[in-house]
């Protein structure tokens, strides 16, 4: 007796529908989050902000890390934007803006970074240093070279004066403070632009003029203070 294959096949294909479809209805159907609870979700991971704090490594580096120095604190800038090095003994690094965004969203976008010109394979670990957060928010730093050196902090809340600044750090003798150059960041076209301010006015007003208005510094300026053309006499 002859066998109908295909009207066999068909039948068996049948069958085997019919189970999984009896299966699927009733299996449990698992619960769906509602769009509040998920968009819940989503805004209650932290964000990445100005001033914050990232640990930094990359596990396949080379270059083994001295006593105390396994990761890297990176501070994230005025302009929400971080370098990133690619090695411990390598000078290149990779800027990426890290502001408004995840640690994780960062971390993959630098890992594949990292593959494609730098690592076979990268091993990123980065998140945020809580055990230094206050010091993150301590507001900025400025820069001062020239006839006046040094690092002044500004604290959140408070304002810190140019004057105040050069009086703090101590000017030299052959300080120009009428013409002092302050290069800050352009948050719309991250370039920097000079302003020149005469610090002199405000410490020496002239009697017949009211007192001159101070300049207010931010985070991320630079201060540079030359040094006068000639001191001979004395001013």
């Amino acid at each position: 007796m002859k066998v109908n294959v295909h009207r066999y096949v068909l039948c068996a294909v049948a069958a085997a529908l019919v189970a999984v479809s009896t299966h699927a209805q009733d299996a449990p159907v698992p619960p769906v989050k509602p769009p509040s609870e998920i968009a819940a979700t989503t805004e209650s991971t932290p964000k990445i902000k100005p001033q914050d704090q990232l640990l930094y490594e990359v596990k396949e580096d080379p270059i083994a890390p001295s006593a105390g120095t396994d990761v890297q604190r990176l501070r994230v800038g005025a302009l929400g934007e971080v370098r990133f090095w690619v090695s411990r003994g390598y000078g290149d690094t990779i800027p990426i803006k890290v502001t408004g965004r995840t640690v994780e969203e960062v971390r993959q976008e630098l890992r594949a970074k990292l593959e494609a010109d730098y690592y076979q394979k990268a091993t990123v670990v980065l998140q945020l240093d809580s055990a230094s957060a206050a010091e993150a928010q301590q507001g900025g730093q400025v820069h001062f070279y020239g006839e006046v050196k040094g690092v002044v902090r500004l604290k959140p809340g408070e304002t810190k004066k140019l004057s105040e600044a050069i009086i703090e750090l101590g000017p030299s003798e052959f300080a120009e403070l009428r013409r002092v150059k302050i290069h800050r960041l352009q948050p719309d076209t991250e370039e920097r632009k000079t302003i020149t301010f005469n610090v002199h006015e405000v410490l020496y007003p002239p009697r017949n003029k009211p007192p001159a208005k101070d300049f207010e510094l931010q985070d991320e300026d630079r201060v540079h203070v030359e040094a006068k053309s000639f001191n001979f006499f004395g001013n």
